[in-house]
Parts: C-alpha cells; sequence; structure tokens
C-alpha cells in the first residue's frame, strides 16, 4: 500500500473515535438543519457549540485536507486546506470533483482510496481517503503528496537523462582507447588521446549540468532572500570576462546600476544569467557584440535580457530549446561545449522565482533573451 495511504489511515484512526461519538449526539441536530449548507457557528441551543467547536477544533489540528458531510452529502465541517479544495476555483477542480465523489461513495457504505494526479508543471499528486462514519454521513482527508511525486519523477528523470547523454561519450572514449592501445604511430595516438581528453571534459560537464538541473528542479532553497541583481550581473561578466577578451567579443552590462531586487536564491539566478551568456558568447562570432540589460517594465515587473549578435535560432528550433539535451546543431554544441541543459536550467530557475523566459531570434543577425520577475519592493537590508 501507498505510504500515503497509511498516514492517512492513521489519522482516521485517531480522528474517528473521537468524531464517531460526536456525530451519534448531534445525529437529531443535523437531521433536523439537513437544509443549510454549514451549521450557524453562534448556534445558540445548549451542547451544540460546543459540540461544533469540539469538531472544529480537532478537524483544523490535522495536518491534511479534512472535511465531514452528513448523508444527505451536505458539508458540516471542514478545514481550510478541505474548504479550498472544494472551492470553485479552476487550479482545484480536478481534485475537488474527486474528493466529492469519494465522500459520495462513502456515504452509502464504502471505504474508498484514490490518487489524483495533474501534470502540471509542476506536477501535482492527492491522496484521497474516505470513510463511512456510523450514524450517517462520511469524513475524507486528503494528503498533499505533491513534494514525493516530484521527487519521484525529477529521480526518474534523472536517471533517464544520464543514461542518455552519457551513452556516447562513454562508448567514444572506450572505442578511442583500443585504438590508441594499438597504435604504434605516436602522433596518431596523441591525437586520439586529445580526443579521450575532450570526451572526458564534456562527461564531467553533462554531470555537473544534470546535478545543477536535479537541485533546481527541487525548487528554491529554504531561507530565500533579497538578491541585487546589479550583483549577480557583475559576478557573471568577470567569469565570462577571459573567453570574451580571448575571442574579442564585446560583453557589455547596463550602462548604469539598477539598484534593482527580486527574492529567491542569489546561485540560481547566477547559473540562469550565466548560461545565457555563456551562450551569447559561444554562438556569436569573434568581434561580435554581447549585450546584457536589466529594467522595470512596469511596478511589478523587472525584465533581465540578454542579446547577442550571433548566428540566430531558426524558428522551427524555438519552441524546443528548453527542453534538456535539445540542439539545434548537435554537432556544432559538441563543437562549442554544449551539454544540451543550459536552457533547462535558466527556464527552471525562472519558474522557481515565479518569473518566466522568452526568445526571439533572427538567423544571421542575433538573439534576444527576456527574463521577467517579480520585482521586490521592501529595501534591502
Amino acid at each position: 500500500m501507498n505510504p500515503g495511504c497509511w498516514v492517512a489511515l492513521a489519522i482516521l484512526a485517531v480522528v474517528c473515535a473521537y468524531l464517531v461519538g460526536a456525530l451519534l449526539r448531534t445525529r437529531s441536530l443535523l437531521a433536523a438543519s439537513q437544509q443549510r449548507a454549514l451549521l450557524p457557528t453562534n448556534e445558540s441551543q445548549p451542547g451544540t457549540t460546543d459540540e461544533r467547536l469540539g469538531l472544529q477544533r480537532v478537524i483544523d489540528a490535522l495536518p491534511v485536507a479534512a472535511i465531514i458531510v452528513d448523508a444527505s452529502g451536505i458539508v458540516r465541517v471542514s478545514n481550510a486546506a478541505g474548504e479550498h479544495l472544494l472551492a470553485p476555483r479552476i487550479e482545484s477542480a480536478f481534485v475537488g470533483r474527486a474528493v466529492r465523489g469519494a465522500l459520495a461513495e462513502a456515504t452509502e457504505g464504502r471505504r474508498v482510496r484514490r490518487t489524483e494526479e495533474l501534470i502540471g508543471p509542476p506536477l501535482e499528486r492527492y491522496l484521497i481517503t474516505a470513510v463511512p462514519l456510523d450514524g450517517g454521513g462520511a469524513m475524507a482527508v486528503v494528503q498533499d503528496d505533491s513534494d514525493v511525486a516530484r521527487t519521484e519523477a525529477v529521480r526518474r528523470d534523472f536517471v533517464a537523462n544520464i543514461s542518455h547523454e552519457l551513452k556516447t561519450p562513454v562508448g567514444a572514449v572506450a572505442l578511442l582507447a583500443e585504438m590508441m592501445a594499438d597504435e604504434p604511430d605516436p602522433a596518431t595516438a596523441r591525437r586520439f588521446a586529445a580526443r579521450i581528453e575532450a570526451e572526458v571534459t564534456r562527461l564531467g560537464s553533462s554531470v555537473d549540468d544534470l546535478l545543477e538541473l536535479t537541485q533546481i528542479e527541487f525548487g528554491l532553497p529554504d531561507g530565500s532572500v533579497v538578491v541585487a541583481l546589479d550583483e549577480v550581473i557583475d559576478e557573471v561578466l568577470a567569469r565570462i570576462a577571459s573567453v570574451a577578451e580571448e575571442r574579442e567579443l564585446s560583453v557589455c552590462g547596463p550602462a548604469e546600476r539598477s539598484g534593482l531586487l527580486v527574492r529567491g536564491d542569489h546561485r540560481q539566478l547566477g547559473s540562469a544569467l550565466f548560461n545565457l551568456v555563456d551562450n551569447a558568447v559561444k554562438y556569436s562570432a569573434d568581434g561580435g557584440d554581447v549585450a546584457v540589460d536589466v529594467y522595470r517594465s512596469h511596478p511589478g515587473d523587472i525584465v533581465v535580457e540578454v542579446s547577442d549578435s550571433g548566428i540566430g535560432i531558426p524558428g522551427v528550433d524555438l519552441e524546443r530549446i528548453f527542453e534538456r539535451f535539445y540542439r539545434v546543431d548537435r554537432s556544432r554544441g559538441r563543437d562549442t561545449g554544449g551539454t544540451g541543459l543550459g536552457l533547462a536550467i535558466v527556464r527552471h530557475v525562472t519558474q522557481n522565482h515565479g518569473g518566466s523566459v522568452e526568445v526571439t531570434s533572427t538567423e544571421g543577425v542575433g538573439t534576444t533573451f527576456t527574463v521577467r520577475l517579480p520585482a521586490v519592493r521592501a529595501e534591502r537590508p
């Protein structure tokens, strides 16, 4: 049985001892009020207020969504999480429908356990358990199992991705090593050794990017802080300076300090921006231009733009470039040392920070990536 179901059943076992007695004592009162959606909290009849408040305190204390209905299916008691699931909201409509269906079955005397999964993004999974109550009615608890589902998905994706991406360089290293072992010509052997070194470097880059992407997919770390974008840009430009100078590229930052702040993780934001600038440098011709700019588009939105005068991206590929391992030109990707994970990292970082990323490009003219992030109003401490 799914561990989540055991959690839900354990909670039910603890609660039902109280609920059964309380519901039996208030059965006649509930039957008299079947035409109302909820019992009034200010009921003045003897015993009603205490019974209801006792039930409400128990339900509110549960770490899961909980809902109690009478034999007619009318909600009598629920906590805030339960009310949220049943509210007529688009984001919870499918789960709410499943909860109502489970309660309807439970009022007919059947115990119900089911899982509802919303693909997303982000992936969401809910474990629904509903049981009939003595004296009529039913109770449902709904456990948000989304974190576990996302962890499982990340693990599966990581295994599949790393197996797919490492297979080619590992095979190449094995073949080159075998050829080098039988090669009598020192010059040819050195050439094979250089190829092996390049494939090993590619392997290392792939592993590093996969590990970083896996960490980023878990969302923001605990304790996100206010981050100054000017500092993030300065660090990225300093990291890329030597490569840009070697290729005689002009890499320019904003004309002046913006003073703009976002809330999130400094390391993740730096990783995303570095991947954008690094790509701009890789795919620009020697002597080209790369520009980084940051500005406020309107009171609640900050824009970070990275533009280049490079080779551009074909229109047919624009919708796929944020996929893992997708390369517009695979041979070109190997020549520049790309792993095909950089833009996937950018997409996940912007999503973690409540933002979005867009791209516009013209072949032979250049590309512009636009990252939008929610601004922070408070002053930086």
